[in-house]
């Protein structure tokens, strides 16, 4: 398998524990110490309930999506104990945009998880 960020090969040690366990980790250990997981989480108000809003990375650089998909099973694991009436949205990026078409939706809640997002002013405008 190959990391879907430096394209470099992937070295899994096997043993007796392992030798079975299906890999699933599309990223290597040095891109992901270079490019580490820095969870945020906001709350943004709507008309008829709120959006829970969890943010996976916080830095600048465009990374391929997919290294970092093997990270979403808590958040998956997370939406079906917690949430029951609500719908779970995923993006690669969301924008100033998208975040007022998202509020404007009639949903009572949503769950929403982003990789990264492309919002100039978040502190100011959404930070509660």
């Amino acid at each position: 398998m190959f990391c879907e960020i430096c394209h470099k090969k992937i070295l899994v040690q096997k043993s007796v524990f392992n030798l079975f366990k299906i890999e699933t980790h599309h990223i290597c250990e040095y891109c992901l110490d270079k490019y580490p997981l820095d969870i945020g989480y906001q709350v943004l108000p709507k008309d008829l309930g709120l959006i829970d809003w969890y943010s996976l990375i916080k830095h600048q650089e465009q990374l391929n999506g997919i290294a970092y998909m093997s990270f979403l099973k808590p958040f998956y694991l997370d939406f079906l104990k917690i949430k029951d009436r609500s719908i779970y949205l995923y993006f690669d990026q969301i924008s100033d945009k998208l975040i007022t078409i998202l509020q404007s939706l009639e949903f009572s809640h949503i769950y929403l998880v982003t990789l990264y997002d492309n919002i100039n002013a978040k502190e100011h405008a959404y930070v509660i």
